[in-house]
């Protein structure tokens, strides 16, 4: 059996780059994933373009209102994660 993975990304105000880092991920072939996404208050448009990606489906979860920086936020997803593997992408 193949292993799944999760695909932590941790943003705040990445709407600039974070269509190109989903368009990663979505592009793997062969592969069974999950997109975790911890936001940090993002006031950019990021958090739109997140539900956006989480109402076209797939395995998408969206965590916001984490405080205590980046690695506050990555442990946080890291709890949600349900893969094999957890993998850190931000964009």
């Amino acid at each position: 059996m193949r292993p799944s993975f999760s695909i932590v990304t941790c943003t705040r105000n990445s709407m600039a780059t974070l269509a190109q880092t989903v368009a990663s991920v979505r592009m793997q072939q062969g592969v069974h994933f999950e997109m975790v996404f911890v936001d940090g208050d993002s006031t950019d448009g990021t958090l739109e373009l997140l539900r956006r990606v989480q109402a076209e489906g797939g395995r998408v979860q969206l965590l916001t209102g984490v405080g205590g920086g980046i690695s506050q936020a990555m442990n946080a997803g890291i709890e949600l994660a349900r893969g094999d593997v957890v993998a850190h992408l931000h964009g």
